[in-house]
């Protein structure tokens, strides 16, 4: 007696043993039958029902088609294993290999495989209308694009039936349209290769390299092809005609792959084209498609007072094309036509503008808007000037320009007290190869001054420019001009061109008018840039760049500084913000780290076009040096120089708000008259003074001692070169006799009086550094000797040689007295 339990079969096992029927058509079958239990299947629970609690009419079918396979019962055919993938659709692989497929049919088999990969895998879980709206979904995010629930159903049973049972999904050949297995390609590319085509290659050289081809680019490459069929057609015999454009649509079929979706679909769209293209008269119009013009998708256009009304509403709300529209709309200024011809829903999109109206719209008020904005604006949107560098040469021009570094450093003040701040940097550069040549770092605002120091600054470093300096002219300008008037400063920023243009240097000293000139401020860029990484970096808008944890130190740190400043101390967390700051010299160390650094990174625009720009600095002034000025003419460099009028209490200047008095027996006789000054910012205690012509020239000493603890000596000097102004009032100038008198006389750069006044400026200015280098000697002297004799000094020493006279007596004494004291 046979006790062994029936075996369960699933709707699928059902379907795939009848090989006709569907498993959506079992399952609806099988809907009123109560399943005899449940199993697994691919890891998911599927209901299960034995051959004999099948209906009648789906058991007859069974054995039916048992019968007719040569099985013993129905049960045999079902516990058969399935066949690894249907016959008919192996045979088709084995024509046409995988390898042998286009790769748009591959791609689009691998997005279909991941559309199908959930319905697939949740087939026997899900009902037909949950399984569809699944597959529908997932297809729908594949393809980014949806189709219809008959055509998923066939291409999801054209998958399970491929398959046959096997249930290998993750097969590509599986998903492959019929169109990929239709004509292989080998196949085509041998017809293609019976005619020449090179000249039709040729022609399309720039469409071969598209990725997808536009309609205007689909136009040009029919027009081309017909042209070369046609020269192909009267070389040889009719039969070789037909044969020419079978091979012309191979080609195209070959070159082009997303041209037509099959060779069939090409050779109709081939054949319908061409006899348009004759009748019209070979012209590309001929073959045009105008379904984009006469297309229902067109709206009504705007009129010409609606789109002036729309674009007077944007230009007011800064370029705001929605709200324009929006309020045109609310407040019903567009006429009838333009409203009845656009839909307005402001609940559903309050912002949505009809793309008619947007492409009539966005190009005038792009045009408008800088207008709107100022004349600045409006010039530097519009066109501009390209230059060709090609005649500059490293070290023909230096350029210059200011800084703010997006970092924080700590100074002190004159009284020791510390100050947080960013300063500002004043880098020059070569223009031509960006070298960046010399830079300084100003714990405040610039001025002229600095300006000054750094050219002379460079000069020492690398020389002199062979043409001249390019700055900035606006905010460079104002900031020197309006800055040096509203500090008093002597010397204005056109004195400086001036001498630069003079004396001779012959430098020209240009300005760019809009900041697309300005070379240098890409540099700068480039530079910040790479100092993003430097610890305490606060963006390049503080304001808006957040740096929380940055901005958190600076807090303490700035407590700390306000605490010094007002004398009291400060906690020991604030304290360590504040040290955590790099000081004034720290950051100059940095500066230079990072401007070497960029010296020896290759550059690829085309300036340098790949080479460093120390590479191309040094190739530039191997061939043609620089040249620097001599000892004697390097004052030029660093003296100001400024026309003044002697008054009876001597020669005033205001210097960044202090004034000085320079007087001695020379200005007593040119009371009244006009001279030239010339202001050394190396030296600001003597001033050098000639007449105008820069031939007679002294110098000056200032007039200026401490308040309450100024020496007899001091008074002294002082009081002496105040009687030598008072003594020559009555004199004549050309009756004193001065010291030194020069005449011009020229050689091939600088004159002789330039030179001259070069050597006696700098004797002067030697001098003066020795005598105060004399007395600060003494003074070490004597707190060397107090050090050694445990006596201490109070107040200032008035006289260095008396009170060293007086420690050499106090120490012979010492001596004496220890002499005594030994021999008693």
């Amino acid at each position: 007696m046979n006790t062994a339990t029936p075996q369960l079969w699933t709707a699928l096992a059902i379907s795939r043993a009848l090989g006709s029927k569907k498993r959506q058509a079992i399952q609806r079958e099988l809907k009123r039958v109560e399943p005899s239990g449940t199993l697994l299947v691919s890891g998911n629970a599927a209901s299960g029902w034995h051959f004999i609690a099948l209906p009648a009419r789906l058991q007859t079918e069974l054995s039916s088609e048992a019968q007719r396979r040569g099985y013993r019962t129905a049960e045999a055919m079902l516990a058969a294993p399935a066949a690894p993938l249907l016959p008919a659709f192996t045979a088709l692989l084995r024509a046409c290999p995988l390898d042998r497929v286009r790769a748009e049919f591959i791609s689009k088999a691998i997005r279909l495989r991941d559309a199908l990969a959930a319905p697939l895998a949740q087939q026997h879980t899900l009902d037909n209308q949950q399984l569809a709206e699944l597959g529908l979904r997932e297809f729908n995010r594949a393809f980014a694009y949806g189709i219809s629930a008959k055509h998923w159903n066939r291409l999801f049973d054209r998958t399970v039936l491929r398959d046959n049972g096997m249930e290998q999904f993750h097969r590509v050949e599986l998903y492959l349209d019929d169109a990929a297995l239709r004509q292989p390609v080998a196949r085509v590319a041998v017809v293609a290769k019976q005619f020449d085509h090179s000249a039709l290659r040729q022609a399309l050289d720039d469409l071969l390299k598209k990725e997808t081809l536009t309609l205007d680019d689909q136009e040009q490459l029919w027009c081309s092809a017909f042209h070369h069929l046609e020269a192909l057609e009267q070389a040889g015999s009719k039969q070789a005609a037909h044969q020419a454009q079978a091979s012309v649509i191979a080609f195209l079929f070959s070159a082009f792959q997303r041209l037509a979706k099959s060779l069939p679909s090409l050779r109709r769209t081939f054949s319908l084209k061409l006899g348009l293209w004759r009748a019209g008269g070979r012209t590309l119009e001929s073959i045009r498609d105008h379904r984009r013009l006469t297309s229902g998708n067109f709206r009504v256009p705007l009129c010409g007072d609606c789109r002036q009304t729309l674009i007077s509403l944007a230009v007011a709300h800064d370029g705001n094309e929605s709200l324009a529209y929006r309020l045109a709309r609310t407040r019903n200024l567009l006429c009838e036509p333009c409203t009845a011809g656009h839909a307005f829903n402001p609940r559903v999109n309050k912002s949505a503008v009809p793309e008619v109206v947007r492409a009539q719209i966005t190009p005038l008020i792009e045009s408008v808007l800088p207008l709107h904005r100022g004349p600045r604006e409006a010039q530097m949107r519009g066109p501009y000037i390209l230059r060709d560098w090609s005649g500059v040469q490293p070290g023909d021009w230096f350029s210059a320009d200011d800084i703010t570094w997006n970092h924080y450093f700590r100074s002190e003040e004159a009284g020791g007290n510390p100050v947080i701040t960013r300063g500002e940097c004043l880098l020059q550069i070569d223009l031509r190869t960006g070298y960046p040549l010399e830079f300084s770092i100003i714990a405040g605002k610039y001025n002229s001054e600095h300006i000054r120091a750094l050219i002379l600054k460079t000069h020492d470093a690398v020389g002199l420019p062979r043409c001249g300096f390019y700055y900035e002219r606006s905010v460079w300008a104002s900031r020197l001009i309006d800055g040096d008037r509203r500090d008093g400063n002597p010397a204005h920023w056109r004195e400086t061109e001036l001498g630069l243009r003079e004396r001779g240097l012959n430098l020209d000293v240009r300005h760019a008018t809009t900041p697309r000139a300005k070379t240098i401020e890409g540099l700068i860029h480039i530079l910040q840039d790479r100092m993003r990484s430097i610890p305490g970096f606060v963006g390049f808008n503080e304001r808006t760049d957040r740096r929380e944890r940055v901005q958190a130190v600076l807090s303490r740190a700035y407590t700390s500084a306000g605490a010094h400043q007002k004398g009291r101390e400060s906690t020991a967390r604030n304290e360590a913000a504040l040290a955590s700051l790099p000081t004034l010299d720290e950051w100059r160390r940095t500066v230079r780290a990072v401007l070497d650094e960029f010296a020896h990174d290759p550059q690829n625009g085309k300036m340098l076009n790949g080479a460093t720009p120390v590479e191309a600095w040094q190739e530039g002034t191997s061939r043609r040096p620089l040249k620097r000025l001599p000892d004697e003419a390097r004052f030029i460099l660093s003296t100001h120089r400024k026309p003044v009028r002697v008054q009876q209490h001597g020669i005033a200047l205001t210097i960044r708000g202090q004034k000085f008095l320079y007087a001695n027996e020379h200005t007593g006789a040119l009371i009244g008259r006009d001279v030239l000054a010339f202001y050394n910012v190396a030296a600001p205690e003597l001033l050098t003074v000639s007449d105008m012509k820069s031939q007679n020239y002294f110098t000056l000493k200032r007039i200026e001692l401490p308040a309450m603890s100024a020496t007899d000596a001091q008074f002294a000097e002082a009081h002496s070169q105040i009687r030598g102004h008072r003594a020559s009032a009555k004199v004549l100038y050309g009756e004193i006799k001065h010291d030194l008198v020069s005449t011009i006389s020229r050689d091939g750069e600088h004159d002789e009086a330039t030179k001259e006044l070069g050597r006696f400026h700098n004797a002067e200015v030697q001098a003066h550094a020795e005598q105060k280098s004399e007395r600060t000697r003494k003074l070490n002297q004597i707190q060397k000797a107090a050090a050694v004799s445990g006596a201490a000094f109070v107040g200032p020493v008035k006289n260095p040689d008396r009170v060293l006279q007086g420690q050499e007596l106090a120490r012979q004494y010492r001596e004496r007295l220890a002499s005594k004291e030994q021999k008693s």
